[in-house]
Parts: structure tokens; sequence; C-alpha cells
């Protein structure tokens, strides 16, 4: 999303269209609750990370304010006679969005497993489908 909003920004200038992104961290919505139904079914058998998931999830929705700091910031963003390129909404992206801009994918991933104790793959290395095809 982000790399799609600047060359949106880019290629709209010529036209006048101002071009931001929002980036929200977490807020009680509708969306942890259905990510945690989501977690719920694709739970086959139990597994730790499914469960520790939805008690995150659960804890997050229960402890965050609810969506309105996201609407004010894009209302000021829409409102704003010169908005920014970025708005960060939240704590924790203030702090996520710059540590995902200067950190490797791989332990940003990493991370998450740590948190969530969702399973994950080992990343494929380049080469590897041609070795097994």
């Amino acid at each position: 999303m982000s790399a799609l909003t600047h060359c949106l920004r880019v290629e709209m200038a010529h036209a006048g269209v101002r071009v931001s992104l929002v980036e929200p961290g977490a807020f009680a919505t509708a969306m942890l609750d259905r990510a945690i139904d989501d977690l719920t079914r694709a739970d086959r058998g139990g597994a730790e990370g499914y469960d520790r998931s939805r008690a995150l999830f659960g804890a997050v929705n229960a402890r965050v304010p609810g969506p309105e700091p996201v609407a004010r910031t894009i209302e000021k963003a829409l409102t704003s006679p010169r908005p920014r390129a970025r708005y960060t909404v939240g704590l924790d992206a203030r702090v996520l969005v710059p540590l995902h801009t200067v950190s490797p994918l791989w332990l940003s991933d990493r991370v998450k497993h740590k948190i969530t104790g969702l399973p994950h793959t080992s990343p494929v290395r380049a080469g590897a489908a041609k070795e097994t095809a």
C-alpha cells in the first residue's frame, strides 16, 4: 500500500491531486474481532500459535482506543491545504513503521512469529524450485 500511494502521489501531482497515506496502528474495531474469528476457523487442532494470537488480539482490542483518532487524522488530511505524504496514527504505528523501514523483512517476520507463536515456513532459497522440478 505504501509503494502504491507513493507512486500515485508522483503520478497525480501534475493534476493537482495530493495523495496521502494514513497508517493506523491498532484501534478497537470489528477488524480485530474478525481476525480472532478467522484464527478460530483456521485452527485445526489447537496449535499454540493460534491460541496465543487470539489472546494477543483480544488483549489489544480491549486496551486500545476506538477508531476516532484515525477518523480525525483522515479529516485533517482531507481538509489540509498541504497534506503530508504520510500520517501514522497511534503509538504502535509511530514505533513500528520506522522500524519496518530500517530493519530487514526477515527480521520483522521473525519477531512477529515469535510474538504470535504462529507457524511459519523456511524461506525458499533462490533456485530451489528448479532443483525439485
